[in-house]
């Protein structure tokens, strides 16, 4: 009897201790693997997977098996001192119990204070193009089977900031304090949401490139609100062209809707295919220094000094140009209503929509001043008649019969029409 209870005691004694094997055995390892001769491999494994030069400050592997990795860098190896991408810790799911099952592949991968630099050059070239390639095509005299699909890594980032410089754009954009989720599986990366804030805004990215195929390709959604403008978002003037020549010194807000989809494995074949819509408002936006709006305002009506209005538009993307029905200028009580296109290369032909100037005056009005703005509706239609062309960081402006080729109306004699034709209408009308 005393025996067995020797031997119960022994096997509870047993069993409690079963469970703090592995841990014990996992302080050996911690105690017993130069962690430094961890990182300099993790390094290898890195420069040979990107082919830039890598450098990780320092790796921790808690108790648990947590794997730490702090202050990494990733640069090119012409540039090693000026890192793209900079990595404050990255943490990995390498648990102790998946490690003695032999399983030491991370699936869930968490990034703090990740800073990125997506830089295109004056010539084209994106800094890392290569990485975003597509996988190379597979032989086809060889018999090996291809590899299975990798199983998704799952990442999740925290206080994320994004700078992406387009040097042919004059654009620099920085996204801050981002966070959000993503998966990889080595050939598809799937961005469901990131939030963050942009210049005293906030903006929502959703995205997917597929680089399985023959041919990368890619679909993004951008929602952006209350973002301040400022130097080096010249690249707005694509999307609304009468704030292009007061690109570098731009004041007010905008809030930008943008869907994209395309595919290619260079430059032009992604412009040329590029398909998307969106919608784009800037208020307030200050016009005071706009050259082009002179020329809109025929009348010189609108004083510098009062040209804080706003524009607004709603576009589509294709054949390698952002078009629009419905690019509104309001600065006065008057809106200017613009159609036509901008395209990759900067080329721009807008004409203004003097058809929709005579209907909105004349739905705010009476019968009587309608028949009185009937009479001159030729007059309004010349003075409207205004085309703009050129490019954008040089756009010229025709007003008048000299937009389609015709002779120029007489314009003091216009004006004059115009002017007596505003006291009969009355100002209460055109408030």
């Amino acid at each position: 009897m005393k025996f067995l209870r020797i031997t119960r005691r022994r096997l509870f004694v047993l069993l409690l201790a079963i469970p703090l094997v592995p841990a014990t055995l996992w302080t050996a390892v911690l105690c017993l693997v130069p962690t430094e001769w961890a990182r300099e491999r993790l390094v290898r494994e890195l420069e040979a997977a990107t082919g830039r030069k890598v450098a990780i400050g320092s790796i921790h592997l808690g108790p648990l098996g947590n794997l730490r990795i702090q202050d990494v860098q990733v640069a090119e190896h012409a540039t090693a001192d000026d890192p793209w991408l900079k990595v404050g810790e990255a943490r990995l799911d390498l648990h102790l119990f998946r490690m003695i099952m032999g399983c030491c592949k991370a699936t869930d991968i968490a990034l703090d204070r990740l800073d990125l630099r997506i830089h295109r050059r004056a010539d084209g070239s994106l800094e890392f193009a290569d990485l975003l390639a597509c996988n190379p095509k597979s032989d086809p005299q060889t018999t090996e089977t291809p590899a299975s699909p990798r199983a998704p890594i799952a990442l999740t980032l925290q206080g994320a900031r994004v700078v992406v410089i387009d040097d042919p754009s004059e654009t620099r954009v920085e996204l801050e304090e981002a966070s959000g989720s993503a998966s990889w599986t080595g050939t598809l990366a799937t961005i469901p949401s990131i939030k963050g804030r942009l210049n005293g805004g906030s903006f929502e990215f959703a995205a997917k490139y597929d680089r399985g195929q023959s041919t990368p390709d890619f679909e993004a959604e951008l929602r952006a609100r209350g973002v301040s403008l400022s130097v080096g978002m010249k690249s707005i003037g694509l999307l609304v062209p009468v704030v292009s020549e007061t690109a570098r010194s731009l004041d007010g807000q905008v809030d930008l809707e943008l869907a994209l989809r395309g595919r290619g494995d260079s430059l032009d074949a992604v412009k040329s295919s590029l398909k998307g819509h969106g919608a784009i408002r800037l208020n307030p936006i200050d016009l005071s220094r706009s050259k082009l709006l002179d020329s809109l305002d025929a009348l010189r009506q609108i004083p510098a000094a009062g040209r804080v209005g706003s524009v607004e538009s709603d576009f589509a993307i294709e054949n390698s140009r952002v078009t629009t029905d419905d690019l509104t200028l309001k600065v006065s009580s008057l809106p200017i209503i613009l159609a036509g296109w901008t395209d990759f290369d900067g080329r721009l032909d807008y004409r203004v929509k003097s058809e929709a100037i005579h209907d909105r005056i004349a739905s705010k009005l009476p019968a009587e001043a309608r028949a009185i703005l009937g009479d001159l509706k030729q007059e309004l239609g010349d003075l409207a008649d205004i085309r703009i062309t050129g490019t954008v960081n040089d756009p010229k402006v025709i007003v008048g019969k000299g937009a389609s080729g015709g002779r120029r109306p007489d314009r003091a004699e216009t004006e004059a029409r115009l002017r007596e034709a505003a006291k009969r209408l009355g100002g209460k009308y055109l408030r």
